[in-house]
C-alpha cells in the first residue's frame, strides 16, 4: 500500500482528499502547512506528496524546493495543487521541483490517473 503526504491547509480539502485516497487503498498522513509537511516527510517518507501551493508558515513553493534539496526526499514525486491556474504558478513550481501540476477544483480521473504514473516508477 502506498503512503501519500497531503500537505494542505484547507480542512475540508484535505478530508476529501483523504477519503478519496483511502478508498483506493492508499495509506495517507497530512500536514497542515509547507513547514510540518516536511517535518513529516523526513519523519514518515512517504511514497508522493500533495502539495498546496498557497498555505500560511511556509508556502509549497518553498516547500517544495526544501524537500528536493535534501537527499533524504528530494526522489519523493510532489504534486503540486493551486486553485490560481496561471503560467507564472505553474511555471514557478516546476522550478521550485515539482513533478506535476493540478489545478483546484480537482478533477478527480486526472488526479489519479497522474498519481498513478508517479507511483508505478516505484
Amino acid at each position: 500500500m502506498s503512503k501519500i503526504l497531503i500537505v494542505e491547509d484547507c480542512e475540508d480539502l484535505t478530508a476529501v482528499l483523504t477519503l478519496h485516497l483511502e478508498t483506493k487503498g492508499y495509506s495517507v498522513i497530512t500536514a497542515e502547512d509547507g513547514e510540518k509537511g516536511i517535518l513529516v516527510a523526513k519523519a514518515d517518507h512517504p511514497d508522493l506528496i500533495v502539495m498546496d501551493l498557497n498555505m500560511p508558515v511556509m508556502d509549497g513553493f518553498t516547500s517544495t524546493q526544501v524537500l528536493k534539496s535534501s537527499e533524504d526526499t528530494k526522489a519523493i514525486p510532489i504534486i503540486a495543487l493551486s486553485s490560481l491556474a496561471t503560467a507564472d504558478n505553474k511555471d514557478a513550481e516546476y522550478e521550485a521541483g515539482c513533478d506535476a501540476y493540478l489545478t483546484k477544483p480537482i478533477d478527480f480521473d486526472l488526479f489519479f490517473k497522474t498519481l498513478n504514473t508517479f507511483l508505478s516508477k516505484s
